[in-house]
């Protein structure tokens, strides 16, 4: 949440201190300097995560032209297809 925003929120409660306030709480947390034990794990699991999402994502991909692929060859896929509701629904979401 920016400053506009916390203004915004605010100044219902405190008009005429709602500017002062925001600016306030934004200067204390400026001057924090809190380190967390464990912080630099994030720095060594994110790109590991990251790397197999992107692997999950691939392999839907190849599953999901696999699939594609089968259903075409059926003999009955138009017919299934053409029914309400029923379709092929293996692409993932963008």
């Amino acid at each position: 949440m920016g400053r506009r925003r916390l203004v915004t929120l605010m100044r219902p409660k405190a008009p005429r201190m709602a500017e002062r306030l925001v600016e306030e709480i934004f200067a204390a947390l400026g001057e924090q300097t809190v380190t967390v034990p464990g912080t630099d794990a994030a720095a060594l699991i994110v790109p590991n995560l990251a790397g197999s999402l992107a692997a999950v994502l691939d392999q839907r991909k190849v599953l999901a032209r696999r699939i594609e692929e089968l259903l075409e060859d059926h003999p009955l896929s138009k017919v299934l297809t053409s029914i309400p509701g029923v379709g092929i629904r293996t692409e993932p979401a963008s």
